[in-house]
């Protein structure tokens, strides 16, 4: 099986791109297609029965232009070609329609009419060939029978242009004007959506930019410089002051800092030394570092991040779902409309130039350009204001649903606290002082690799011999003659008769006797207390669910205020309790494990931590850059808002539509000619662009 993301060119609308889709995923051997509009991408996945030559034909088949492998470095820049071509075209248009109307004023210019009708004629066709790709997808698009918004405007141009032809020569009225407007004024609402589209690309645009082309590698000890593609895993790369790690490593020789802001939110710059993990385009910004090439080309994080951010733009929520539905019927029904009103005012009227103005405003008035915008421009948008706010979305769904989420599940451990544990209390039941207890078990746990292991890592130790480690403790002779034991309640039942503190976390042994009891906490994230009220005050159910006895996880739950809380429970078991408030509920789950994997996947949203296990991060579909809980109110407003924004680009796009058509069928004292109609397409595309961009201001 093979996947790839394809450029496309000549996609202009909502109707375009499922002509594209549907065409492209019913040839055999592909499984599945999906365009981004926004980014002018296919995103196909195919058998090897296939080869990219042929996703390249079906693309040309359908009537668009395969543009190759999706560059970012090449197809996120702006064509500088079609901002000239629309002011050179918007010139010679105003020479046009002046041309045209010196026939029926007094203005000064040709007054000739066969003269005007040949120079109108010859405008025509240069404007045809301008607009040559919208008739050429046009068509294709009625020969497949997919018919879409350029199949509208095809359809007008042509039928235009031989009316007017026959009657240059029979020396009656022409139309050559309305052509060169409606081709224009396509053209320039084609534009105007890709300069609202391009504010959306900005930050893949960004990401790819700030990504060092070239690093230092030594070899044989000498530095040389090399492209990035050219760098190996392994290989030791060196970095100084004020430059950009080249890829993800670890860090070999130096110490300095390290500003990540840039990849991860992180706003104060993070301290490195040999072993410290770097991640690519951050910046070193102290002194000179050497490190060792780990993860290269598109396994780095800043490479993960760009295709995360693509592949969101790609995943079509329910709600595009159903405008691209409704874009493609009204296609056709504004198609049957147009010929209705065409083949009634030639019945009724007699009348061949009323009947063909009425029929090609229908067709172009009509235009779903604004109603194909209006979902996945919001999306793309808000998917950048989401990266602002350090959320990164895989797919686009939580924009759609985390505004109607009925319940929050979080993993404690790492999620709700910080998963750092430190000593919160030792009880003391021996003569031996406070300081030589944290010296005897610093001294064990200083050998040991368990997390509770690092509580003492800045306390002194000492040295231990016939040290062991066994499944719940550690034992060991520290201080000469005296041997200690540090374990849970079951280990140290093997070596004492007391029974002290039962929920203690461990103890310290010696001799039958209990020296001390521990008891070790993790502390509770700042921001947990507010995020639990906050989303408790939304009438949103917060939930815990932890491996921890219940002891400890009541004391975090009545902490936090949060609605519900379950102890000593498996992966399996939170699985299961999903599933069940999956029934009738959205259902959110906030995790950071290995073992929250399954359940990330399995709810409706699945938010993890920058920090978490990479498998976590790998089910989650938010991921939350700064390690920040906070994150989630801001998914839930940001969604909350493009939502809104959403209804309203449909609203706009279906009541502008629905209040044009019979204008243009000439229902109205309005006389809507050919020419506004096409004006009258851009401002509704305008208008989508203009409400959506609000989103920029959260």
């Amino acid at each position: 099986m093979k996947r790839d993301v394809l450029t496309v060119d000549g996609m202009t609308c909502a109707a375009c791109s499922n002509t594209v889709e549907k065409y492209v995923r019913k040839q055999k051997g592909v499984k599945d297609a999906s365009v981004n509009l926004i980014l002018n991408t296919l995103s196909v996945t195919y058998d090897d029965t296939l080869k990219r030559e042929d996703i390249a034909r079906f693309i040309e088949e359908a009537g668009y232009k395969y543009g190759g492998v999706f560059n970012p470095n090449k197809d996120l820049e702006e064509d500088k070609k079609d901002k000239k071509l629309i002011k050179i075209f918007g010139i010679l248009l105003a020479v046009v329609l002046y041309i045209s109307m010196t026939s029926m004023t007094s203005l000064p210019g040709i007054h000739n009419m066969m003269a005007i009708s040949i120079i109108t004629f010859i405008f025509s066709v240069i404007y045809i060939i301008y607009g040559y790709d919208i008739l050429r997808v046009g068509i294709k698009s009625l020969i497949i029978k997919d018919p879409n918004m350029d199949s509208l405007v095809a359809i007008g141009v042509i039928a235009n242009f031989i009316y007017s032809f026959i009657n240059m020569i029979l020396k009656g009225n022409v139309y050559f004007e309305s052509i060169c407007t409606i081709i224009y004024f396509v053209k320039l609402g084609e534009y105007i959506e890709n300069i609202g589209r391009s504010k959306t690309r900005d930050a893949i645009k960004e990401m790819v930019v700030m990504t060092p082309s070239k690093a230092h590698l030594i070899k044989n000890g000498k530095i040389k410089e090399i492209t990035i593609d050219e760098i190996k895993k392994g290989d030791i790369l060196c970095a100084e002051r004020g430059e950009r790690i080249a890829v993800d490593g670890v860090i070999t020789k130096g110490e300095s800092h390290i500003d990540s802001s840039f990849v991860t939110g992180e706003s104060r710059p993070v301290k490195i030394k040999k072993g410290s993990k770097v991640l690519a385009s951050t910046i070193n910004l102290d002194d000179y570092i050497e490190y060792r090439a780990e993860n290269i080309g598109p396994k780095s994080t800043i490479s993960e991040i760009i295709h995360m951010i693509m592949d969101s733009s790609n995943n079509k929520t329910k709600i595009e779902e159903v405008s691209n539905k409704y874009s493609s019927i009204f296609t056709k029904a504004v198609l049957v409309i147009s010929i209705a009103t065409l083949i009634l005012y030639l019945v009724f009227t007699h009348d061949i130039n009323l009947a063909l103005n009425h029929f090609v405003s229908v067709l172009v008035v009509a235009c779903p350009c604004a109603l194909g915008l209006a979902a996945p421009l919001a999306l793309m948008t808000s998917n950048k204001l989401s990266l602002k706010n350090n959320i990164l979305l895989r797919d686009n769904t939580p924009l759609e649903i985390a505004s109607n989420i009925d319940e929050a599940i979080f993993d404690k451990t790492g999620t709700l606290t910080k998963g750092k544990m430190e000593i919160s209390e030792i009880k003391n039941y021996s003569n031996i002082s406070r300081e030589n207890i944290l010296e005897i078990i610093s001294s064990l746990e200083h050998l040991s690799s368990h997390p509770i292991a690092r509580c003492f890592d800045k306390y002194k130790y000492l040295k231990v011999k016939d040290y062991k480690t066994y499944n719940n403790g550690i034992e060991g002779y520290v201080i000469g003659k005296y041997k200690y034991y540090v374990g849970n309640k079951r280990f140290i039942k093997y070596y004492t008769d007391e029974e002290k503190d039962p929920d203690a976390s461990f103890y310290l042994v010696s001799n039958g006797k209990i020296i001390a009891s521990i008891y070790i906490e993790d502390e509770v994230r700042d921001e947990s207390r507010k995020v639990i009220k906050m989303l408790n005050s939304k009438n949103i159910k917060t939930v815990i669910l932890t491996g921890d006895n219940k002891e400890t996880g009541e004391k975090v739950k009545d902490l936090l205020d949060a609605n519900y809380m379950l102890a000593e429970v498996m992966p399996k078991d939170k699985i299961n309790y999903i599933k069940e408030e999956k029934k009738n509920k959205k259902v959110m789950m906030v995790g950071d494990g290995i073992n929250d994997a399954p359940s990330l996947t399995e709810a409706d949203i699945g938010v993890s931590l920058k920090g978490s296990n990479t498998i976590a991060t790998n089910s989650a579909n938010v991921i939350l850059l700064d390690d920040n809980l906070n994150g989630i109110l801001k998914l839930i407003k940001i969604s909350k808002k493009t939502n809104k924004i959403i209804k309203e680009n449909l609203i706009w796009a279906f009541l502008y539509n629905i209040l044009m058509i019979p204008v243009a069928c000439g229902l109205t004292k309005i006389n809507l000619s050919p020419e506004l109609s096409s004006l009258m397409m851009v401002l509704s595309s305008l208008s989508v662009i203009l409400n959506t961009l609000r989103l920029r201001k959260e």
